[in-house]
């Protein structure tokens, strides 16, 4: 059939739209469809319902029925490809478009893109337009693409930067070709399909090398928290998925690879790495480095000057790709102040300078401490010494100029966004007392050559007035002058003038009224010699802060102690020399500027600061506490890309037991005075002199991908998935065995089982055998059970504590340690923790026979390790805490 044949035939467009249980956006859908500015005799709408079983289906026949182009296409489900096949089997416009459900068209969209495909139909086979992204409906950044496609027309994508348009996305309009159409047929092994967009897509340009580009359209696509694929965006499902789509487009082009493709695959790698979700942690090993070898082999088909310059690779990702290409380091010359990094002969970098970055700057009681990064992508590969001094020239001509050796660390920001070490960045803390006004400046060292720093800070926003490189402090005014890569310490004769000069930086009066009122509170506190504690928990919850605040209220002191309740109403008086207050109110905010000790149990900035990071950046030079994290468990989970001391930036942290002091100091990079070995404040609640009743606790923890994201709704469950994961089937195997009801009732025992609140919604799915197995109640005291069987949940050192039996059950060991939470792996080896670690049903079973053939109690092996494992078991904790915090008010006051 010819062009216009098929014009007169057949309507211009077709829509295909795959619903799935997406009832709550549909109405918005057919609100966008109706807007088409096309004629409706030339437009078709094909909804593919791909087996919903809410009210989608019913919702998609009645707009049909009104609606004579539309149709409806109802089928099993069968995954989001298998719908789009079917819709393009059914469709019958010259002109396929794609729209999902909860996406947006412009009015003019369907017309203006038909329309300029006739122009050029011979010439290419797809045609797109922009694509704006919207989240919480701000818009985001445009593509790197629309730096190419400034304007409608042809692109040849073997020409100029043509190959960076990267098409990867389903706003796309292609020719309807009837029995010949490329159909969605990208099916991995493991069955996740993630890059059925980005193959289809390929699969119709590869054949032209061509694209059509209309700007007079728009898809608007609203990238929503609950889509179902986010589960699956981890290295476990799509690692080898998108090594065997590029696997299989290279070795069509054995030779010569076209840009376009190598280009494709280093947008693949840059934002991947970016996200976190690149690298194939859950491989350990050799395992691991076959699967990074599959990546070089295909880097060995891109260019050099394709990795330096791509877009989408991240600066300091890039000399990552080129070492693996590389299968190793780059060469690495130091010389006249330059440091040279070579691939195949040739210059890849070269600079006389590396990034200093200031993470955190604070002035207490006449002394300035430092915390930074330097950053070069040089330094992995080079194998010489390095070196940090700090260079103090008083600003009276006559001083004396001073050097200072800082000692270096490396640092966890060498992970630099992924789960495994790819750079070599170092840390370092620097502190003096200050005296009379100086300048310092840092210098740095490789081998012998000394080399520049470019100075910038941390969170730095073009909104922030900079105060937070500036601050007033007694007789001092510190200033980072990053221009002059200096600190600039200035003692002054009028405090006050030189704040008035400070506050006048600020436009917004209200801004400058409120650090008027935390100056005055600030006055009035000194004035009465006295100080403020704050202390805060997570969001919607009590913890060990209010524990020690509890404690701590009941002191009469120079203390004024507050609690900032923070969505929860603590069910517990305080003592009389304590005060609760509301979080994020404006007395929080005036104590929170004032605070000498904020004392937390969570490193979440929103868990602790009463503003917003934009707001508080104009307060930061009033804020100068020192933070203390009580933890809320024993951390065990491998994290120190999140967890280590540079990263959370708190001063001090409570630590229970030896293996805490030991793991923060050799892998987090805490020094021994960063640490309080005090216990944390809820030991003193877990009475170890308790006799443990005829019980069991079974308390899983919670599992990311079993579970909607977080939205402001909440999560959302995912009832199929649930009960098809091993997760669910081998703890509710074990839950109904009759083998469990035998051996409870044998002993005269009772199993609760406690789900984590945000698997709530899943306890009805749940069969719990005979009349001794419960549902645990809302709140369980620790101390009631002689056995607990839990998985890798920090929650398992609460038995330990208590020196009583545990099983570590895990169904979905595989997934854990292969990287579906942040997580993979934990300090302590499962094989050296407290009891048996077990995978299904049957196996915990087992070792339930034996905690009952052991007199229900841990087997020697265990009770070895937990003898002596806590510091303290003298429920004195938070006593401990108060005197190290007050001791070292005393000892800072005696500096003064």
């Amino acid at each position: 059939m010819n062009q216009e044949s098929l014009r007169k035939a057949n309507p211009t467009a077709s829509i295909i739209i795959p619903v799935y249980n997406k009832e709550d956006y549909l109405e918005d859908c057919f609100a966008t469809l109706l807007e088409q500015t096309i004629d409706r005799d030339e437009l078709e709408v094909v909804f593919v319902d791909d087996g919903s079983d809410d009210g989608s289906l019913e919702l998609l026949r009645r707009f049909s029925a009104e609606h004579p182009w539309a149709k409806v296409v109802a089928k099993k489900n069968g995954g989001v490809s298998s719908a789009r096949n079917a819709g393009i089997n059914a469709a019958v416009g010259k002109y396929l478009f794609f729209l999902d459900p909860d996406d947006r068209l412009s009015p003019e969209t369907i017309q203006n893109v038909s329309a300029f495909f006739d122009t050029c139909y011979d010439e290419v086979d797809l045609v797109t337009y922009p694509i704006v992204p919207m989240k919480n409906d701000k818009v985001q950044a445009l593509h790197f693409r629309y730096d190419v496609l400034t304007k409608s027309g042809v692109y040849d994508l073997a020409q100029g930067d043509n190959y960076l348009i990267c098409q990867t996305t389903m706003n796309v309009c292609v020719k309807n070709r009837f029995g010949h159409n490329v159909v969605f047929d990208f099916h991995p092994e493991n069955g996740v399909e993630i890059h059925e967009d980005q193959k289809y897509i390929t699969d119709i340009l590869m054949e032209k090398m061509k694209i059509g580009f209309c700007c007079e359209a728009q898809y608007t696509w609203m990238k929503n928290a609950d889509s179902v694929t986010n589960n699956y965006m981890k290295p476990y499902y799509i690692y080898d998925n998108t090594l065997g789509l590029y696997e299989y487009y290279f070795s069509r082009y054995p030779d010569s690879v076209p840009r376009y493709l190598q280009a494709l695959l280093l947008h693949d790698v840059g934002w991947k790495m970016a996200s976190h979700i690149l690298l194939p942690v859950h491989r350990k090993g050799a395992e691991y480095d076959a699967s990074l070898n599959r990546l070089a082999r295909l880097l060995d088909h891109v260019e050099d000057e394709l990795i330096l310059t791509h877009p989408s690779i991240k600066p300091y990702h890039r000399f990552f790709v080129l070492r693996l290409k590389n299968r190793g380091k780059l060469d690495c010359s130091v010389g006249n102040r330059a440091v040279v990094l070579k691939h195949e002969e040739k210059i890849v970098y070269a600079s006389d300078t590396a990034e200093l970055l200031i993470l955190r700057i604070a002035v207490r009681k006449g002394g300035l401490l430092l915390i930074g990064c330097i950053k070069s992508p040089a330094f992995l590969d080079f194998n010489g010494s390095v070196g940090l001094r700090a260079k103090r020239k008083p600003v009276n001509p006559s001083g004396c100029v001073r050097y200072e050796d800082i000692p270096l660390e490396i640092s966890s920001r060498s992970y630099n966004g992924e789960k495994v070490m790819h750079e070599r960045f170092y840390s370092f803390r620097y502190s003096c007392a200050l005296g009379d006004s100086e300048n310092i400046s840092l210098e740095f060292y490789l081998g012998d050559s000394r080399f520049g720093l470019k100075w910038s800070i941390w969170g730095r926003a073009a909104s922030s007035y900079a105060l937070h490189d500036t601050r007033i402090v007694d007789q001092w005014r510190v200033f980072i002058d990053d221009e002059a890569n200096r600190i600039a310490i200035r003692k002054l004769s009028d405090i006050k003038r030189a704040e008035k000069s400070l506050n006048a930086r600020i436009p917004r009066k209200k801004t400058q009224f409120d650090r008027y009122l935390i100056r005055k509170k600030r006055d009035t506190l000194r004035h009465a010699g006295r100080t403020v504690w704050l202390y805060t928990d997570s969001i919607g919850k009590t913890d060990n802060a209010w524990l020690q605040f509890l404690h701590d209220s009941q002191i009469s002191d120079n203390v004024d102690r507050y609690y900032a309740k923070n969505g929860v109403e603590p069910n517990e008086k305080c003592g009389k020399f304590g005060k609760v207050i509301p979080f994020g109110g404006r007395l929080h905010k005036l104590l929170f500027c004032n605070a000498d000790k904020l004392i937390c149990s969570d490193v979440a900035f929103k868990c602790f600061c009463p503003m917003e990071g934009k707001a508080f950046k104009s307060f930061t030079d009033l804020f100068n506490a020192e933070i203390v994290y009580t933890q809320h468990g024993v951390l065990w989970a491998h994290l120190p890309w999140f967890y280590s001391y540079d990263q959370i930036l708190f001063d001090k942290e409570v630590v229970s037991t030896e293996f805490e002091r030991r793991n923060l100091v050799n892998n987090y990079g805490f020094h021994e005075s960063d640490l309080i070995p005090s216990g944390m404040p809820r030991y003193d609640l877990i009475d170890v002199k308790q006799r443990p009743k005829n019980r069991i606790l079974l308390c899983p923890s919670w599992r990311s991908y079993l579970i909607g994201p977080l939205t402001a709704e909440g999560r959302k469950p995912l009832n199929g998935k649930f009960l098809a994961s091993d997760y669910y089937k081998e703890i509710n195997a074990f839950l109904c065995d009759p083998r469990l009801t035998e051996l409870l009732e044998k002993h005269d025992f009772h199993l609760d089982f406690r789900l984590h609140p945000l698997f709530k919604v899943y306890e009805e799915l749940f069969d719990l055998g005979g009349n001794r197995v419960h549902m645990a109640p809302a709140c369980v005291s620790e101390a009631d059970y002689a056995m607990a069987i839990t998985d890798y949940s920090s929650y398992s050192f609460d038995f330990v504590y208590l020196k009583r039996a545990l099983a570590y059950f895990i169904p979905d060991a595989d997934l854990f340690f292969g990287g579906i939470n942040h997580y993979s792996e934990l300090d302590i080896d499962l094989s050296e923790a407290f009891g048996p670690f077990v995978k299904n049903a049957d196996a915990m079973l087992d070792a339930l026979e034996e905690f009952f053939a052991n007199g229900a109690l841990p087997l020697p092996l265990y009770q070895e390790r937990m003898d002596g494992f806590f510091y303290h078991y003298d429920e004195k904790n938070r006593e401990r805490l108060l005197a190290y915090l007050t001791q070292e008010e005393v000892e800072d006051a005696n500096c003064d």
